[in-house]
């Protein structure tokens, strides 16, 4: 269940002042970290999460490319509509009926969007169907059902082609990250009928690829993934664009809109099985999940977009989940005001804030800032494409106060980019 809003929360009307209060807090400004050096195309804001003023802002307000610092918005809108403990399901459901130690229908295994799904995973769910079936002989077919998102194995970059800096082809019933296939569902099929016939089954007939759910039929076994706030702290940590782009198009899949209305109604989070009894609302989640098509990546951004602007004031330009793609346009203010929200926010702070690398010590930023005061006292994520490079987080000033910033540069040398942003976060670290 997820709790109610802490009164902490900060209105859209007070963080749009705040971004605009440089003016009013002149001492405050002063005692910030230089800009020097930042370059021209570039933008810096500082602001004061206890009393939501803004410490410094240059360039605050324009628009850049974010990089990789778009995962913050990935990762925040999923942790806001699903909750931390939500966890992406692969199922297995049958279709039919035991007759003796046949088993006479067809076995589907349902994708669910699971970006860790490995082929061990697939063993042991087919493994734990054979034995809820009581069978030994399927007189039936195995399907696989990919249909929660759509065939696009890209995204906002390069569409139904796979992206080769994604780390991975999307789909909803990817294995291994779909190495060594052009067919990630196909794949998934043929590993779950072979695991099947390990598990002793006996299965003669083809894998056999869905056009659509299978309609009635029993899940009889399920592969739970990590919860939302461990995939949260594997994507932001790595930077790990197959885990943020599947992220994406989970928060418009079927089980995404299953487990949004649940947090909507304040339901627990959806279980493999159950015998509790559930009030009608959970039924009405499940009837809206039915209803659900494909979901794509314009459908996830949008849930994204729409889902943050109560929380930035302002509709975010973003059309991907990694930031793979240029097309994706915000401010460092923008930045700064979410996290600022999301920090606001007790469900999902404490989970964002763990999840982000450590200066110094751990994911992008384990080799950078080592040995200055940013180490134990501030966390980020960092973002770099051609040209472009980013990095916004938090930090604990020396006299313990604490801060959001955002940095963002684009049309420079990101290796000078990045001697900034460490010197910068340093900085801010020591300072009152």
């Amino acid at each position: 269940m997820s709790p109610a809003r802490s009164p902490r929360t900060i209105t859209v009307g007070a963080l749009a002042t705040a971004a605009l209060s440089l003016a009013a807090v002149p001492s405050a400004g002063a005692a910030m970290p230089s800009t020097s050096g930042i370059g021209s195309r570039a933008g810096v804001v500082v602001v004061d999460l206890g009393t939501g003023r803004t410490l410094l802002s240059r360039a605050g307000t324009r628009a850049r490319i974010p990089a990789s610092v778009t995962k913050l918005f990935t990762v925040g809108a999923a942790l806001r509509l699903l909750g931390p403990e939500w966890t992406p399901r692969t199922r297995v459901v049958a279709t039919g009926a035991l007759r003796g130690t046949t088993w006479d229908g067809d076995v589907h295994l349902v994708g669910g969007g699971d970006p860790t799904l490995s082929t061990a995973a697939v063993r042991g769910l087919a493994g734990r169907a054979v034995l809820a079936l009581g069978a030994d002989r399927l007189d039936g077919r195995v399907h696989v059902d990919a249909t929660a998102f759509d065939d696009w194995q890209g995204s906002a970059r390069t569409g139904r082609a796979a992206d080769g800096d994604m780390g991975g082809r999307l789909g909803a019933a990817t294995v291994d990250r779909g190495a060594r296939t052009t067919d990630p569902a196909g794949r998934a099929g043929s590993l779950f009928r072979t695991a099947l016939r390990t598990a002793g089954l006996r299965v003669t007939g083809p894998v056999v690829q869905d056009p659509a759910p299978p309609v009635g039929g029993t899940t009889v076994a399920a592969q739970v993934g990590p919860t939302l706030a461990q995939l949260a702290a594997a994507t932001l940590g790595a930077s790990d664009n197959f885990f943020s782009e599947t992220l994406l198009k989970d928060l418009a899949s079927r089980d995404g809109v299953e487990a949004a209305c649940r947090v909507r109604a304040e339901l627990p989070p959806v279980a493999p099985a159950t015998t509790v009894v559930e009030p009608p609302a959970a039924a009405d989640c499940l009837a809206a999940a039915v209803r659900t098509g494909s979901s794509t990546t314009a459908a996830g951004s949008l849930l994204l977009r729409t889902t943050l602007r109560p929380l930035v004031g302002t509709t975010p330009r973003i059309v991907d989940g990694s930031g793979l793609t240029r097309r994706n346009r915000v401010s460092p203010a923008t930045v700064a005001r979410l996290l600022q929200s999301l920090d606001a926010d007790p469900a999902v702070g404490p989970v964002l804030r763990a999840a982000l690398p450590q200066a110094g010590r751990t994911g992008t930023l384990a080799g950078r800032m080592r040995g200055t005061a940013a180490v134990g006292r501030c966390a980020a994520k960092t973002g770099t494409i051609n040209g472009v490079s980013g990095l916004a987080g938090y930090c604990t000033t020396r006299r313990g106060r604490e801060v959001a910033f955002a940095i963002l540069q684009n049309g420079g040398n990101v290796f000078s980019a990045r001697a900034f942003q460490d010197r910068f976060v340093a900085r801010l670290a020591q300072s009152d």
